[in-house]
Order: C-alpha cells, then sequence, then structure tokens
C-alpha cells in the first residue's frame, strides 16, 4: 500500500517505471518472461519496451492517454506491447479475443480505442461486418513482419482477463520474479509447459482444474512412467475451485498448497486461503477481526431491498443497514477519488 501510494505521488504509477526500476537495478539479468522456447530478461524487456513504444509513436502518431486495442492471443509479446504503449502514456485496452461481431465492435467502441492492434490467428473475427461498423478506426495485424520491424532484433488463463494480467503477470513482475506464458489452455499440453519452465506455482479457475483431473493419466510413451506428479509446483494460485474438485485435484497432481481468493476487478480488496491440509478445503477466506475492525465502514456487506433491486435504506435516517455475520447481504465498497491529480496513465 505505502509503495503504490509512493509511486502515485510521485507520478511514477505507470508500469512501464517499475520495468525501468528492475531493468536497471539487481534483477536486469533475471529471466521476467518465458514463452514456448523464448525466454526475456528484464533487460531485455526493457529494451523490447523502448522500441515498441517507438515504433507506435512513430508509425501510428500515438500521444499520451490515446488507447489502444488488444486484440491479441497470448504471447510474450502481448506483454511487451504493453509495456511499449505504457512506455510513450498510452494506455491497451485488452480484449477478448473470442469475440466477433456485434460484441467486438461493442467492446472496442466502449473503449474509445483509436487503434486496434489484432492477432493474425483471429483474423476471420475481424471480418468486413466489424470493419464496417468499426469504420474509421486504423485496424492492423500484427504481423511476424510487424513485430521484426519494431523489434530490430533477434528474440495459463488469457492475458485480457485480469486474473492472468494482473493476479499472474503484475504479481511476479512486481516480486521480480519469472512469468512463464502459454498460448492457450490445453489438458495435453498445460503439464508439459509446466515442466518445460520448471514453474513452482501455477495459476488457475475453477473450471481449469476440472478439466485437469477429467484428462487421461499423461504417461511417458518410452518408460511408461505415470508423469502426474512429475513437476516442481508447490502451489496452486486462483479462484473457483470447488469442493469436489479441491482435494482430487491436490491429490494425483501431488500439490502442495492451494491458495484460494476471492475478489472483483471492480473493488479494491478481496479475502484470501493458504490451504496445506483439509482444515479449510473449499473455503475462500475469511479476513480476521482486526480488519474488520478498521475495515468495517469501508466494505460493509448491507441489506438488499429485493423490490427496487437495491440497497435497503432505513425510512428514519436513509442510510444502509448492515446485515449480522452470515446473513445474505450486498458487499459496497468505499471509493475516495483523488481531485485534480494530474497523474499519467
Amino acid at each position: 500500500m505505502y509503495r503504490n501510494n509512493r509511486r502515485e505521488s510521485a507520478d511514477r504509477a505507470n508500469l512501464f517505471y517499475r520495468l525501468e526500476e528492475i531493468a536497471t537495478g539487481k534483477s536486469a539479468d533475471r529471466v521476467g518472461i518465458l514463452f514456448e522456447d523464448r525466454s526475456w530478461t528484464y533487460a531485455q524487456m526493457y529494451e523490447a519496451a523502448l522500441k515498441y513504444g517507438n515504433y507506435f509513436k512513430s508509425k501510428y502518431g500515438l500521444k499520451p492517454r490515446d488507447i489502444v486495442a488488444l486484440d491479441l492471443v497470448n504471447s510474450d509479446h502481448f506483454l511487451l506491447i504493453c509495456f511499449g504503449l505504457w512506455s510513450i502514456g498510452v494506455r491497451p485496452a485488452c480484449i477478448n479475443y473470442n469475440l466477433t461481431g456485434d460484441a467486438l465492435c461493442h467492446c472496442v467502441k466502449t473503449a474509445n480505442s483509436v487503434l486496434m492492434l489484432a492477432d493474425p490467428d483471429i483474423e476471420s473475427n475481424v471480418d468486413e461486418g466489424v470493419r464496417e461498423k468499426l469504420r474509421g478506426l486504423r485496424i492492423e495485424f500484427l504481423t511476424e513482419v510487424a513485430i521484426s520491424t519494431a523489434m530490430a532484433m533477434d528474440p495459463p488463463m488469457p492475458l485480457y482477463h485480469s486474473s492472468a494480467m494482473i493476479m499472474g503477470f503484475c504479481h511476479c513482475f512486481e516480486a521480480e520474479a519469472t512469468f512463464a506464458v502459454g498460448r492457450r489452455f490445453s489438458t495435453r499440453t498445460f503439464w508439459e509447459d509446466v515442466r518445460q519452465h520448471n514453474a513452482t506455482i501455477i495459476q488457475y479457475v475453477g473450471e481449469t482444474c476440472r478439466y485437469l483431473i477429467a484428462a487421461k493419466p499423461h504417461i511417458d510413451p518410452t518408460t511408461g512412467e505415470d508423469l502426474d506428479k512429475k513437476h516442481n509446483v508447490r502451489l496452486a494460485l486462483g479462484n473457483g475451485l470447488r469442493p469436489d474438485v479441491w482435494e482430487v485435484f491436490q491429490e494425483r497432481f501431488g500439490i502442495e498448497a492451494v491458495a484460494e481468493f476471492y475478489s472483483a476487478t471492480e473493488s479494491f480488496g478481496g479475502t484470501w486461503n493458504l490451504c496445506r491440509n483439509d482444515f479449510s478445503r473449499g473455503a475462500i477466506g475469511r479476513n480476521g477481526w482486526f480488519y474488520d475492525l478498521i475495515m468495517r465502514n469501508k466494505h460493509p456487506i448491507v441489506a438488499r431491498d429485493h423490490e427496487t433491486d437495491a440497497p435497503y435504506r432505513d425510512p428514519r435516517t436513509g442510510l444502509c443497514l448492515a446485515v449480522s455475520r452470515g446473513e445474505v447481504g450486498e458487499l459496497l465498497f468505499a471509493f475516495h477519488q483523488r481531485q485534480n491529480y494530474p497523474g499519467r496513465v
């Protein structure tokens, strides 16, 4: 919290500044991104971000506070492009690459994008109908030629979603750790990627774990060895792991601990459950009494008026009413917007 406040007050909240800090410090030569057979140290990530930023600025005339829609599948360049845009004060809007037609057009328009960078792998999604509805918006496909021109060098979750981008990449990034990216989730290749990159932590959403336990055991075709537990993963981090899947998943794949969290993109808090045994298995976590004492007025759970589909308000005071522990209600968060703050993107 203190670190974030310090960065905000110094107008250094943009993640590019953090990359610059790491890339010029003791972790400069530490690997920051792994993707398939490619790896990037933090110093290389920084150099690539500068090249991408210069390329986007000179080729497309992007200006600070512009928004660029990224309709891209997972790759190392997805992250490097984000840093490149941040380096010139431009904001990336991450688009679900499965979207087509009106849904795709709606998201791009809602983001007020001035440019859309699309992946050639999903070119069929950006058909003539989409182009017609987005007429006036420049759409560029990020081909290998475009990447090589921008770079001028020889180099489990979709990154457009906050779970992978924020809970996954940004946490690894802040810790100066290594983040391994998979192109797409597949039960056939997931554990192969885990072993290839020597991962010690994996990220999931609940259904991911269910798909993995539904798949056939991975057997070495030469030795006949069961490979399900042949990895170095010690922790699975994610949310939505069902109680009936939790134990089976841990047992089958030999996962020592599960870190289950509950949060939302539009909120500022969350609950955590670091589970190593069956005591808290299946729970999403609970904050302690001291935290509740300090924060109870910041995010109360209040009664709901089902007729008006809004929080219930006391007729006498007009205030919401907090429910007792264990009762059903709506979770509210108090936000305080800083006025006239000149901070950059």
